[in-house]
Parts: structure tokens; C-alpha cells; sequence
């Protein structure tokens, strides 16, 4: 696509010379537009490797290829092959230093993969936390419900002592067992889970992430603002789905999305793109629900794995 658009501004250019001064005029606009649109392509264009902050740490080789590392994932639980024990006051599992392991559950050091040119962001949740899925039992979100002041606090705390370059909530649990996810997460706490306070979670999550980050840039002097993103399931980015509108509502705090696109509504592997089959609508129909409704026509800020 920049290739595409960088011929075709050249001869736009030298088209301009032959133009009345109205149609030039109007080539000057298309001109323009056009290298906005390639400053945009190449300014956001984005490789994302996931990293399971348990695993051995990627070769140079392996993270060479990628833009960003997001590793996965801070947590406030303890694992459990029975059910993970959560951190009744939602607070994240650290080691000294308040910092979280990159890789090999005890690596912390981001330098080598900022130092090679990678954006190095910080992913809180997973499926561990909590799962909208049937048959999940797992449910530490709730006790992160009414304390976003104090969570958004601590991840920002987190990004400061390490040097990550942003942070992705990856939520998958319910928001909706009044709608679309009734029947699913039967284990919650009733005592402190409800449909109103999933919601003001991750919008006001959001938006204490988006305003602490910002200050904290300020005052580290950084030209660049720490990225912000989320990385909803599919079946959650319906256009009616209560989490789409939240998003959609925050999209000037978020800098992209990264929809999971291999298990849930939609299943391009085995569809394509375009088509509905195994999957029940089509990625096609998701994604421009996403670029040209969520995010107000900026296609760059969807990316899909």
C-alpha cells in the first residue's frame, strides 16, 4: 500500500503543472490526503509477538522480525490446578523491586528488547483471571471490581520500574450475564460481581490508565505517549455487545485494539476473511464494525491475532 500511494503521488505531482487552477486545487487536496495516509501506513504499522512471561526468553532470531513484545501477563492470582487462588484486594503478583518477570518467570530486565528497537508493553489478565467460556472457573476479576484507582496505580508503577512502553488489558471474563452471556460464569462472587460494575470497571480502568500514563510521561519529559491498548475476544466485539460500546466510548484513550480472532464468532483460518462458516459471522463483518465505527474510519488501530 505505501508503494502503491508513494508511485501514485509522484504522478499526481507531475500532473499538477498541466491543470487549470481549480482542478489543481483540487489534486493539491487529493495530494495532500494521500501523504497523510502514507505517513499514517508507515508510522502504525505493527508486528506484535505475544510472550508468555513463563517461558524461556525468545532468541534474538525469534523477536528480530517483531515491532512490539507484549508479555503475558500480569496477574493477581496464585496458580492453582484446581482454581487459581486470587488476591482478594486485586493486587499484582510481584517479585523485589516491584516488577513483574518479562520471561523464565524471572527475567525483569526489558533493556535487550528496547535497546533492539521493540516497544516492550505489559499485558494484564488472560484467561487465568477469570473466562466468559462455559465450564470456567476461575473468577479474580471480581475482586478487582470499585478498585481501579488502586490497580491502575500499581500497573503504572509497574511500567515506570521497568521501562515498558505501555500496557493491554486482556479481560475475558463476563460483563453481560443479563444478555448476551447468560448462563456463563457461574463461579463469580455474587457478592461483588454485577453486570453495572464489570462495565464502570474497565471503562474507568481505562481511562485512570490513559490519564496516569500521560502524566507519567510528562514527567519523564517523553515525546512519544506510552501506548494503551485491549485485546477482546471476538465474540465480545459485536457492535450491540456492551464491551464494544465501552470501547468505543474510550477509542481516543486507546492507541490500537488487538481482537483474538482464532477461537470464538469468527474463524478466518477456516473461512477466509470474507466468509462465515465454521465461524458465525465473518471477520470481515467484525473488522469493519472495528475500523469504521469504533475507532471512526482509522483502520491502523486494528490489528487481529
Amino acid at each position: 500500500n505505501i508503494i502503491f500511494i508513494s508511485l501514485h503521488l509522484r504522478h499526481l505531482t507531475m500532473a499538477l503543472f498541466s491543470l487549470s487552477p481549480r482542478r489543481r486545487s483540487a489534486l493539491t487536496f487529493a495530494l495532500a490526503i494521500a501523504n497523510v495516509l502514507s505517513i499514517r501506513a508507515l508510522n502504525d504499522s505493527r508486528l506484535i509477538a505475544y510472550v508468555g512471561n513463563w517461558q524461556t526468553c525468545p532468541t534474538v532470531a525469534q523477536y528480530t522480525p517483531y515491532t512490539h513484545m507484549v508479555v503475558a501477563f500480569a496477574v493477581s492470582y496464585s496458580w492453582s490446578v484446581g482454581g487459581n487462588i486470587c488476591n482478594t484486594d486485586c493486587s499484582i503478583n510481584t517479585l523485589a523491586g516491584n516488577t513483574v518477570p518479562i520471561c523464565q518467570n524471572t527475567v525483569t530486565d526489558t533493556s535487550t528488547w528496547r535497546n533492539a528497537g521493540k516497544k516492550v508493553v505489559l499485558s494484564f489478565g488472560g484467561a487465568g483471571m477469570g473466562g466468559s467460556w462455559i465450564g470456567d472457573t476461575n473468577h479474580c476479576w471480581d475482586y478487582c471490581f470499585g478498585k481501579e484507582d488502586t490497580l491502575s496505580t500499581a500497573l503504572v508503577n509497574i511500567v515506570n520500574n521497568q521501562n515498558f512502553d505501555g500496557i493491554d488489558i486482556d479481560y475475558e471474563y463476563c460483563y453481560d450475564i443479563a444478555g448476551s452471556q447468560a448462563g456463563r460464569c457461574a463461579d463469580r462472587d455474587t457478592s461483588l460481581y454485577t453486570d453495572a460494575k464489570a462495565q464502570i470497571f474497565l471503562s474507568t480502568l481505562t481511562s485512570l490508565l490513559r490519564t496516569k500514563l500521560d502524566a507519567l510521561q510528562a514527567t519523564k519529559g517523553l515525546t512519544e505517549r506510552y501506548e494503551l491498548t485491549h485485546a477482546p475476544m471476538d465474540s465480545d466485539l459485536t457492535i450491540t455487545s456492551p464491551y464494544y460500546q465501552l470501547l468505543k466510548a474510550q477509542r481516543d484513550n486507546l492507541d490500537f485494539l488487538m481482537p483474538q480472532f482464532y477461537n470464538g464468532i469468527t474463524r478466518p483460518v477456516i473461512d477466509g476473511f470474507a466468509n462465515a462458516g465454521t465461524g458465525s459471522v465473518s471477520t470481515a463483518s467484525v473488522y469493519t464494525d472495528l475500523a469504521n465505527d469504533l475507532f471512526d474510519f482509522e483502520p491502523e488501530k486494528f490489528l487481529d491475532f
